[in-house]
């Protein structure tokens, strides 16, 4: 519906002349033929009322065409994003992501590797293991370095 229809539309079904209206209704097919089922509304609602009801209050009609046309389809992410419990999942989960990529990212414990301490005949003579020697990897170097020049002094 056109502006000249819609700034008159309450007048005009009320049955009062408003010369650019029915200018802009003699022009426009569309809005003749809507406001013609607004008249035809009208009329058939005016039949229906009891004797003692007034008419609407003013601006009635203009105020359900503002709705209507205001009217859109809910998208998914506005139905999503309304729901408290859909944002409440979408936090979960954008923390449950953001620690499982934490995990991945960040390097994992140090190994240690186990010496044995002492030869093989004591290992092979005793009933218990030996203390065994946690090394870190960064003093690898170190404990080779003393294997290396242990001397056995007997």
């Amino acid at each position: 519906m056109h502006d000249p229809v819609k700034d008159h539309l309450e007048d005009y079904l009320h049955g009062r002349e408003i010369p650019e209206v029915d200018e802009h209704i003699r022009a426009c097919e569309s809005c003749r033929v809507q406001l013609q089922g607004m008249q035809a509304q009208a009329l058939s609602l005016r039949a229906l009322r009891a004797p003692g009801q007034t008419e609407p209050d003013p601006g009635f009609y203009s105020r359900v065409m503002n709705r209507i046309e205001n009217q859109t389809r809910p998208s998914v992410w506005s139905l999503f994003g309304d729901s408290l419990f859909a944002r409440r999942l979408v936090y979960a989960s954008a923390g449950f992501i953001l620690l499982l990529s934490a995990a991945l990212v960040s390097p994992g414990p140090e190994k240690q590797e186990t010496i044995a301490s002492s030869t093989p005949e004591v290992i092979l003579a005793g009933d218990q293991a030996p203390p065994a020697i946690t090394v870190d990897p960064g003093e690898r170097g170190t404990v080779l370095v003393s294997l290396a020049t242990y001397q056995d002094y007997q």
